[in-house]
């Protein structure tokens, strides 16, 4: 099953701020991820503190964190927000 992949608008705000290499290595993670929901492959795992209805996710990609939601119901993918590891979020 291939979910769909939904970008709001503040995180594509964020990822024109990323270096371009950076941020194919991103995307590219995001659409393979997509494609199979692959979780150890692509280092997807639950945010610690989340909430169990409607947890949070953390995408490691280099030194970079993709933090999205998964509705499965929907066949979804979320993001929410893409940070530098060393910015102060350590997910």
């Amino acid at each position: 099953m291939v979910y769909l992949v939904v970008i709001p608008n503040h995180t594509k705000k964020q990822l024109r701020h990323i270096p371009a290499n950076h941020a194919t290595r991103i995307l590219d993670a995001i659409a393979g991820f997509a494609q199979k929901l692959d979780y150890i492959r692509y280092d997807v795992r639950k945010v610690k503190g989340s909430p169990e209805r409607y947890p949070r996710y953390r995408l490691r990609v280099g030194e970079y964190r993709v933090i999205l939601f998964i509705h499965h119901n929907k066949l979804i993918i979320e993001l929410v927000s893409i940070v530098r590891k060393h910015d102060g979020m350590d997910y």
